[in-house]
């Protein structure tokens, strides 16, 4: 559980920042993303600090020992981001009729 939760703080403190800064230093100038790679990024920080509070809560609740009532919630709080990411990456003009998803032809 605590490798689960030291690896993620690693990697968003470590792992994101220093190429980033690396780029910047390397090709002295500013990094910016615009307003079309921004896009939804807002809403990826929220939720990667909602994530974040939902994973140590549950940890904490589950007084910090692996059970399967823990594994359990963390394969759920897994599918649900795993559910949004997709949803986010679908077009804005999708319908879920002409994809073909969940359609079955006999």
């Amino acid at each position: 559980v605590s490798s689960s939760i030291g690896s993620n703080i690693f990697d968003v403190t470590v792992g994101l920042p220093l190429p980033w800064l690396a780029y910047c230093i390397i090709r002295w100038k500013s990094f910016e993303l615009g307003p079309a790679a921004s896009k939804g990024l807002f809403f990826s920080l929220l939720l990667l600090a909602a994530m974040l509070v939902a994973v140590i809560g549950t940890v904490m609740l589950y007084q910090w020992k692996m059970t399967k009532g823990l594994g359990g919630v963390m394969l759920v709080l897994y599918v649900l981001y795993v559910a949004q990411y997709l949803l986010q990456k679908l077009p804005a003009d999708c319908n879920a009729n002409n994809i073909g998803v969940f359609q079955v032809n006999f």
